[in-house]
């Protein structure tokens, strides 16, 4: 769908924000409301792959992550030039975070007392406050698009003539990758670490879960225990909330972290550097902190090396290969972008999904694995 937008001429690319924007606004919202369901929403605690509000809301948020976050980098792409780009990306990134902070803290201070519903529904809210901001910048700055249009507008002769140009079709992004090696270098620098932290993100998770449950475990009568087997199936609503407010604190902290990298390191690291060996410090990182967890993976090993991963994740890596689309056409920007963002970094995922479910029965086995 987005590739077909992009194929439209008389759409600015500023405008696609405002369309995926209400989309995941309503998306969101709705979501929200079926959470307070007492069969397909929260109030049900019995685990189920069957249960499809699950699995809409985890694929709404990862397709939110990989499209929206790489439309706005495609846009910052085509209106910044390299040089600004290396001195104002890591500020950008550092902003961003003050939005990440925020999320997390929220949940993590009001997820037990308002509910998991209404903090996603706030999240839904955000998606008007993004319109709103691209409004106010399109506004006071504009873009080459928008001050080709209001040239036009006051001197039809005066604009540019441009050839038409048929769309290439929504494949267009695919053929870009595979023609040009540059291309398939970015792909690799973007997703390949995604396989990576996907096994030390399940593996969090997994061992915050077992020592969750240990601290509240399910009782007979609960929700979550099984009258016909007489046994626990699922967690109780204190370790539901416990976990929840530990991952509000992961949030946070990992978004803290970003900040200060981001604001006191990014752009100087890369003035310092240079841009070619700035991108081999989030590699070698991956490879210290797998090393670690081997070694010593207890939870909270575990949390500080996911925390570092994620951190440098959109502190150095996110930065710097954005940088690498600087010389890169247009069609590269946005087509080939989609295509790596999108079905590259999710490929990686499940890439790394894989593993976890091949050894998921318990947190050493996976590690040990």
């Amino acid at each position: 769908i987005c590739n077909r937008l992009l194929d439209n001429p008389t759409l600015h690319k500023h405008t696609l924000f405002y369309i995926f924007g209400m989309f995941y606004f309503c998306l969101f919202t709705l979501i929200s409301i079926l959470l307070h369901h007492p069969t397909i929403g929260l109030p049900n605690q019995t685990p189920s792959m069957n249960r499809i509000l699950g699995w809409v809301s985890y694929c709404s948020i990862e397709s939110f992550g990989s499209v929206m976050v790489s439309l706005f980098w495609s846009f910052a792409n085509s209106n910044f030039n390299l040089e600004t780009a290396k001195s104002s990306y890591g500020l950008l990134v550092a902003t961003a975070q003050v939005g990440s902070i925020l999320g997390p803290t929220l949940v993590n201070r009001y997820a037990e007392v308002w509910g998991v519903a209404k903090i996603y529904f706030l999240g839904a809210i955000a998606m008007l406050l993004l319109q709103g901001t691209m409004v106010i910048y399109i506004h006071v700055y504009g873009t080459e698009e928008t001050r080709a249009a209001t040239a036009y507008a006051s001197d039809p002769t005066d604009a540019p003539q441009k050839k038409k140009k048929k769309g290439a079709g929504v494949l267009e992004g695919l053929h870009l990758f595979v023609q040009h090696n540059y291309v398939k270098g970015i792909f690799a620098i973007s997703c390949l670490f995604m396989v990576e932290v996907t096994i030390v993100d399940y593996t969090m998770k997994v061992l915050a879960k077992e020592h969750f449950t240990g601290l509240h475990p399910c009782m007979a009568g609960q929700s979550c225990w099984d009258a016909t087997l007489d046994r626990a199936d699922g967690l109780s609503a204190e370790a539901t909330a416990a976990f929840t407010k530990f991952m509000g604190l992961f949030g946070v902290a990992t978004n803290t972290l970003s900040f200060l990298l981001s604001f006191f390191g990014t752009s100087a690291i890369i003035r310092y550097l240079g841009l070619r060996l700035a991108l081999l410090i989030f590699p070698s990182l991956c490879l210290i902190v797998i090393i670690i967890v081997r070694i010593n993976p207890t939870l909270y090993v575990v949390f500080a090396a996911m925390m570092v991963l994620k951190a440098n994740s959109y502190a150095f890596n996110n930065p710097t290969k954005e940088m690498l689309y600087q010389p890169t056409s247009s069609a590269v920007r946005y087509k080939a972008k989609s295509w790596i963002d999108i079905f590259g970094a999710r490929g990686s995922k499940a890439l790394g999904s894989l593993v976890t479910n091949a050894f998921s029965d318990s947190a050493s086995q996976l590690i040990q694995n």
